[in-house]
């Protein structure tokens, strides 16, 4: 990749079978007010016409990028993008949301104010959902960074991370849900974490998405994050018990509600008692129980109302 000018942010798209939703978010990095970037964009092995899109605005923009590669999920694919890019600074987006205009220009601005430090940012975004748009703000705790990143999910496309950080720290390829907080949390225990409160990004709810019920999400983060702190004690140690149980606790709720609408009632049951276990002093132990109860006399839905 080249440039006339040494390219101040990278913008990587990791994308799969979404050509419907890429245009708009290839366009809301190209209606960027700050013009200094190169975009790129993965196609982790689609079998929809996400290359024929993403050429066809690539032959008429010199900033966009194309590159294919064989399924492998997002962790793998993002990896790949920060190995092509060029920029100083990295940014995500996900091929389902959109850039809001200031964004690359706060950014910048931003850096610039804290003389361009080697760090990970984040901001905060718009929430779409059935017609309906919502802010969603995630101040930055005085104490307990860790703790804060564990508990609070802070998605790709709000954060700005200097390249030279990611150089050193990718995402777990073997994670595939959760791979974003866990990034953060090594990031975290070597580099600064700065809080910039702008809008970064509008996200865009459908069923598609991992916070969809019937995605079998929750369970793929109980595997993935067995794995990282299996990985980084170290990471785990820093986080008082209460918190790591009561986080872990929720989590199996969850895929205790992905059994339960999936028809798998025995694992639904084994996941709620393995929540009570964990955490028998968690703020929602009654709710839990009632849903241990209700499990065995009601069906689904009014478990889940």
């Amino acid at each position: 990749m080249s440039s006339s000018q040494p390219v101040f942010f990278s913008i990587v798209i990791p994308s799969y079978n979404r050509a419907a939703f890429l245009v708009e978010a290839i366009n809301s990095v190209l209606q960027q007010v700050f013009e200094n970037w190169e975009l790129i964009v993965i196609d982790d092995g689609s079998t929809d016409h996400t290359a024929e899109v993403v050429k066809k605005i690539a032959n008429t923009d010199a900033r966009v990028f194309y590159h294919y590669v064989e399924n492998g999920e997002r962790s793998r694919a993002r990896n790949l993008g920060i190995g092509l890019s060029v920029g100083k600074y990295i940014c995500f987006l996900d091929s389902d949301d959109t850039f809001l205009p200031e964004n690359l220009q706060e950014w910048f601005s931003f850096l610039k104010m804290n003389k361009f430090p080697i760090c990970l940012s984040y901001g905060d975004f718009k929430l779409r959902q059935e017609g309906k748009t919502s802010i969603l703000r995630t101040p930055l705790p005085k104490d307990n960074l860790i703790t804060f990143l564990y508990r609070n999910p802070i998605v790709p496309p709000r954060v700005c991370i200097s390249r030279e950080i990611l150089m050193i720290h990718q995402f777990e390829e073997d994670i595939t849900v959760g791979e974003d907080m866990t990034l953060w949390l090594k990031i975290a225990m070597d580099y600064p974490v700065l809080y910039h409160p702008h809008l970064c990004f509008q996200y865009l709810a459908h069923d598609a998405n991992t916070t969809n019920p019937n995605s079998n999400a929750p369970v793929l983060m109980l595997q993935g994050l067995k794995r990282f702190f299996s990985r980084y004690p170290l990471i785990k140690n820093a986080i008082p018990t209460t918190e790591y149980s009561n986080y872990q606790s929720e989590i199996l709720i969850n895929t205790s509600r992905y059994y339960f609408l999936n028809g798998k009632r025995t694992k639904a049951f084994a996941a709620i008692v393995k929540a009570l276990i964990l955490a028998p002093k968690h703020p929602q132990t009654r709710f839990r129980i009632r849903l241990l109860v209700l499990s065995l006399i009601s069906n689904d839905q009014v478990i889940y109302e």
